[in-house]
Protein backbone atom coordinates (compact mmCIF):
# COMPACT_ATOMS: atom_id res chain seq x y z
CA UNK A 1 0.00 0.00 0.00
CA UNK A 2 2.81 2.36 0.89
CA UNK A 3 4.54 1.62 -2.52
CA UNK A 4 1.08 2.89 -4.11
CA UNK A 5 0.80 6.34 -2.42
CA UNK A 6 4.96 6.95 -2.77
CA UNK A 7 4.12 6.07 -6.77
CA UNK A 8 0.73 8.97 -6.55
CA UNK A 9 3.20 11.29 -4.90
CA UNK A 10 5.62 11.04 -7.42
CA UNK A 11 3.37 11.42 -9.92
CA UNK A 12 1.93 14.72 -8.53
CA UNK A 13 5.66 15.93 -7.83
CA UNK A 14 6.29 15.13 -11.95
CA UNK A 15 3.04 17.44 -12.68
CA UNK A 16 4.50 19.92 -10.17
CA UNK A 17 7.91 19.92 -12.28
CA UNK A 18 6.62 20.24 -15.51
CA UNK A 19 4.45 23.09 -14.86
CA UNK A 20 5.24 27.09 -15.70
CA UNK A 21 4.75 28.69 -12.89
CA UNK A 22 4.61 31.86 -14.99
CA UNK A 23 1.45 30.44 -16.69
CA UNK A 24 0.03 29.26 -13.47
CA UNK A 25 0.27 33.13 -12.00
CA UNK A 26 -1.02 34.81 -15.45
CA UNK A 27 -4.06 31.96 -15.32
CA UNK A 28 -4.75 32.78 -11.88
CA UNK A 29 -4.77 36.59 -12.97
CA UNK A 30 -6.94 36.28 -15.78
CA UNK A 31 -9.45 34.38 -13.09
CA UNK A 32 -9.18 36.93 -10.65
CA UNK A 33 -9.91 39.63 -13.38
CA UNK A 34 -12.91 37.65 -15.03
CA UNK A 35 -14.45 37.36 -10.97
CA UNK A 36 -13.64 40.93 -10.65
CA UNK A 37 -16.02 41.59 -13.67
CA UNK A 38 -18.85 39.69 -13.04
CA UNK A 39 -19.33 40.34 -9.37
CA UNK A 40 -19.06 44.33 -10.85
CA UNK A 41 -21.74 43.19 -13.59
CA UNK A 42 -24.37 41.48 -11.79
CA UNK A 43 -27.38 43.05 -9.64
CA UNK A 44 -29.05 40.84 -6.62
CA UNK A 45 -32.41 39.68 -7.56
CA UNK A 46 -31.33 40.38 -11.40
CA UNK A 47 -28.67 38.10 -12.43
CA UNK A 48 -28.60 36.23 -8.80
CA UNK A 49 -30.80 35.68 -5.63
CA UNK A 50 -31.76 33.54 -3.00
CA UNK A 51 -34.29 30.53 -4.88
CA UNK A 52 -36.36 27.95 -3.09
CA UNK A 53 -35.23 28.36 0.37
CA UNK A 54 -31.17 28.76 -0.30
CA UNK A 55 -29.98 30.58 1.88
CA UNK A 56 -26.65 31.19 -0.22
CA UNK A 57 -27.31 33.48 -3.65
CA UNK A 58 -27.95 31.31 -6.84
CA UNK A 59 -26.62 32.72 -10.32
CA UNK A 60 -30.06 32.67 -12.50
CA UNK A 61 -30.51 31.37 -15.68
CA UNK A 62 -30.65 33.57 -17.88
CA UNK A 63 -27.20 35.50 -16.78
CA UNK A 64 -26.05 31.80 -16.89
CA UNK A 65 -27.07 31.91 -20.32
CA UNK A 66 -25.08 35.04 -21.32
CA UNK A 67 -22.06 33.74 -19.67
CA UNK A 68 -21.78 30.80 -21.03
CA UNK A 69 -22.35 32.52 -24.34
CA UNK A 70 -19.47 34.63 -23.39
CA UNK A 71 -16.86 31.89 -22.85
CA UNK A 72 -18.28 29.70 -25.90
CA UNK A 73 -19.84 26.90 -24.16
CA UNK A 74 -22.91 25.76 -24.90
CA UNK A 75 -24.87 23.20 -22.46
CA UNK A 76 -26.44 20.06 -22.37
CA UNK A 77 -29.07 18.57 -20.45
CA UNK A 78 -29.66 14.84 -19.76
CA UNK A 79 -32.49 12.96 -17.56
CA UNK A 80 -31.07 10.81 -15.53
CA UNK A 81 -33.86 9.29 -13.87
CA UNK A 82 -37.43 11.06 -13.78
CA UNK A 83 -40.44 10.32 -11.85
CA UNK A 84 -43.71 11.54 -12.25
CA UNK A 85 -46.81 10.13 -10.22
CA UNK A 86 -49.63 12.23 -10.72
CA UNK A 87 -51.98 10.27 -8.66
CA UNK A 88 -49.60 10.42 -5.75
CA UNK A 89 -48.50 13.52 -5.85
CA UNK A 90 -44.52 12.76 -6.24
CA UNK A 91 -42.05 14.39 -8.88
CA UNK A 92 -38.22 13.40 -9.17
CA UNK A 93 -35.97 14.70 -11.34
CA UNK A 94 -32.48 13.79 -11.25
CA UNK A 95 -30.89 15.69 -14.13
CA UNK A 96 -26.81 16.25 -15.61
CA UNK A 97 -25.91 19.21 -16.97
CA UNK A 98 -22.61 18.75 -19.34
CA UNK A 99 -20.44 21.85 -20.70
CA UNK A 100 -18.85 21.83 -23.73
CA UNK A 101 -16.77 24.25 -25.91
CA UNK A 102 -16.13 23.22 -29.79
CA UNK A 103 -18.28 20.18 -28.87
CA UNK A 104 -15.52 18.66 -26.68
CA UNK A 105 -16.47 18.08 -22.94
CA UNK A 106 -15.60 20.62 -20.30
CA UNK A 107 -17.14 19.73 -17.45
CA UNK A 108 -20.41 18.09 -16.17
CA UNK A 109 -22.74 18.38 -12.88
CA UNK A 110 -25.39 16.52 -11.60
CA UNK A 111 -28.52 18.14 -9.35
CA UNK A 112 -32.08 16.65 -8.35
CA UNK A 113 -35.06 17.76 -6.99
CA UNK A 114 -38.64 16.35 -5.31
CA UNK A 115 -41.78 17.22 -4.72
CA UNK A 116 -41.33 15.96 -1.02
CA UNK A 117 -38.85 18.57 -0.19
CA UNK A 118 -40.01 20.83 2.53
CA UNK A 119 -39.38 23.66 0.00
CA UNK A 120 -41.71 21.97 -2.66
CA UNK A 121 -44.48 20.86 -0.03
CA UNK A 122 -47.70 22.44 0.97
CA UNK A 123 -47.52 24.08 4.65
CA UNK A 124 -50.77 25.37 7.36
CA UNK A 125 -50.38 28.31 8.41
CA UNK A 126 -52.21 30.48 10.88
CA UNK A 127 -53.98 33.64 9.23
CA UNK A 128 -52.57 35.55 12.11
CA UNK A 129 -49.07 34.61 10.90
CA UNK A 130 -49.52 35.54 6.96
CA UNK A 131 -48.53 38.81 6.31
CA UNK A 132 -51.19 41.38 5.51
CA UNK A 133 -51.13 43.22 2.29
Amino acid sequence: MSNVIALQQNQVVSLLDSMEIGEIRNTLSKIAQFQSIIHQTLKKDHDYGEIGGATKPTLLKPVAEKILMLMGLTSEYDFMEKIEDYEKGIFAYTIKCILKKNGQKITEGVGSCNSKEDKYRWRWAKEDDLKKT
